[in-house]
């Protein structure tokens, strides 16, 4: 059968309306009411309570989500650590991957100076020789953060897995150029590299290490489906000049 409220197709399994959130019982009350030809004074009356009262909830209140800052899309990683049966928006997505660069950033420059800069004369007041201490504590900061990095995977591949399912495609695909880009930068998989002679030989190296970040990347630049499905209903789009409940609204008064 077809939504009374904005005519889009129900298929066997939906128990709502994928376009406007219509209930299904509501749309086959709503579908029985307009079956007759001509409708008494009191069926008329009662169709156009339930057609405004569904409009009304279902449409012109429309349920979206909000999409998540930048403090948000954090907080919704860490507590849906394993979580992945919901969605996350594109802008989550985003926030979350400056998270993990800043992260990143945040120990590996210090780690990195402390391991390659000049040899330290005087610590504590004692002359060290070749700075070896410095040099010792720059690994173990990169050993201690790349350990994190490493835990970070897990929310990182289940908020891919709930970005797909934004985008309603298969979240076994989001999980799988994980999967990927952890074994290619993995120590065994840096062997099969030989060392790079040159700073496009390393940018290629790494490129090719972080294939599947880049693919996923590439991906969210594409925006989510603006209807409901299994995880939930759609974000709502920024910078609009016209709220989505309005113009979904004005769009199946047209339908109608």
């Amino acid at each position: 059968m077809y939504c009374p409220n904005c005519g889009k197709l129900f298929s066997e399994r939906d128990k709502l309306c994928q376009r406007c959130g219509l209930p299904l019982e509501l749309a086959k009350e709503l579908d029985n009411l307009s079956k007759p030809a001509t409708l008494d004074e009191e069926t008329e009356e009662r169709f156009h309570e339930i057609w405004e009262r569904g409009r009304a909830r279902y449409v012109g209140n429309w349920p979206f989500q909000e999409p998540p800052g930048f403090f948000g899309a954090i907080k919704n990683c860490f507590v849906k650590f394993w979580s992945v049966d919901t969605r996350a928006s594109r802008s989550e997505a985003w926030y979350w991957t400056l998270f993990l660069i800043l992260l990143s950033a945040l120990y590996t420059i210090p780690a990195t100076y402390m391991i390659t800069a000049p040899p330290m004369k005087i610590i504590d007041g004692e002359p060290m020789e070749n700075g070896k201490a410095i040099m010792k504590a720059g690994l173990m900061t990169l050993m201690i953060g790349g350990c994190v990095m490493k835990i970070l995977w897990f929310p990182t591949a289940a908020m891919w897995m709930r970005r797909f399912h934004d985008l309603n495609w298969s979240a076994s695909i989001a999980l799988a150029l994980c999967v990927v880009d952890l074994a290619l930068g993995s120590r065994f998989a840096s062997k099969l590299f030989p060392t790079p002679q040159s700073f496009g030989a390393a940018l290629l190296e790494d490129a090719i290490k972080h294939i599947g970040t880049l693919t996923l990347l590439a991906i969210n630049f594409k925006a989510g489906v603006r209807e409901f499905n299994d995880f939930g209903p759609p974000f709502k789009r920024r910078g609009k000049s016209k709220s989505d409940a309005a113009q979904i609204s004005e769009e199946s008064a047209e339908i109608s």
